[in-house]
């Protein structure tokens, strides 16, 4: 068994960035540090809400162990919350196997709670972390992230020029200049699905600036409707704001001819109440999906249903 006294633990913070990117060369993970920064920098003018996380240290002080996280607003019609989003997780090759991410997870909720400004740790959960997270941490399990697909009748423009490298930056000029039409920087209403009973993540300005800032996705607009694009396999894609339903299946395939895809893909809980137009608009749901779960910090046993999609997740 893992003897908690081998350890001690640190918020993390810049001091700390070296650390980090030493225990993802470890995991054999090519990180830059300006990726680190970015993704840790929630918002420029907040002094609460960047660089948060712990770091475990062995007895020679050499990192051990990260949990990571970041900023979030949840709301609804009544409420608002701060939350923190757990992101990254790392563990030393040497120490792994031996229970130390349940011992860093629960010091850094602890952590958390004594700090008295965040109100509740969400995050969605991998396989091989899923039962440390319900069965030792106590989380509670919200509706999952399903996955839902739609194929396209074009030709897979996407796909060959990713195939071909020749081909890569003709297809990257075709698609900035698609982008350049259709991209708002103007971030207001997104979140037009709250209701009093159902909690979702505040997709604003600051949200997409700070998910821009270490990532390649994209904010635009067809025909009123809004959403955040990504290029991974085809398109993933989130709807943030509908403001002709009808005009949705269109869009797809303005999307899919536009950029030359075959496939959109997009994640959402089963509970939003976005699902119905995914069913008109032909999508399917396939066997994927992401467990989701949270903590709230001064109040273990409060319970609440959550919305959540797939800009939510980390990876997006």
């Amino acid at each position: 068994m893992l003897n908690i006294d081998n350890f001690h633990y640190k918020p993390f913070g810049l001091d700390k960035i070296d650390d980090l990117l030493y225990l993802f060369n470890l995991d054999g993970k090519v990180i830059s540090k300006k990726y680190i920064l970015n993704k840790f920098k929630f918002d420029q003018n907040s002094t609460c809400k960047n660089y948060i996380g712990y770091i475990a240290y062995d007895l020679d002080n050499v990192p051990a162990a990260f949990i990571g996280g970041f900023y979030m607003t949840i709301k609804n019609q009544k409420e608002f919350l701060n939350a923190i989003q757990i992101g990254d997780v790392i563990t030393n090759p040497k120490h792994r196997r031996k229970g130390l991410f349940v011992i860093i997870a629960s010091n850094f909720f602890n952590y958390l709670s004594e700090l008295n400004i965040f109100d509740l740790v969400f995050g969605f959960p991998n396989d091989n972390l899923a039962a440390a997270y319900f069965d030792k941490l106590n989380w509670l399990k919200n509706d999952k992230l399903q996955t839902f697909t739609k194929s396209l009748p074009f030709f897979n423009l996407y796909g060959l020029c990713h195939r071909f490298s020749i081909l890569k930056p003709i297809y990257k000029i075709q698609t900035n200049i698609f982008l350049k039409l259709l991209e708002v920087n103007i971030f207001e209403n997104l979140n037009g699905f709250s209701s009093s009973s159902t909690f979702e993540n505040l997709k604003n300005e600051v949200f997409f600036r700070w998910k821009k800032s270490y990532s390649s996705g994209k904010t635009i607009k067809i025909r009123g409707n809004i959403y955040f694009i990504k290029f991974i396999d085809g398109i993933q894609i989130d709807i943030l704001k509908v403001d002709n339903s009808k005009n949705l299946k269109t869009d797809f395939y303005i999307l899919g001819l536009l950029f030359g895809v075959k496939k959109l893909t997009t994640m959402l809980s089963l509970n939003s109440m976005l699902i119905p137009n995914l069913n008109l608009a032909g999508f399917n749901k396939i066997d994927q999906d992401l467990y989701v779960g949270y903590l709230f910090l001064n109040d273990k046993n409060r319970k609440e249903r959550f919305v959540f999609s797939i800009s939510d997740a980390d990876e997006f």
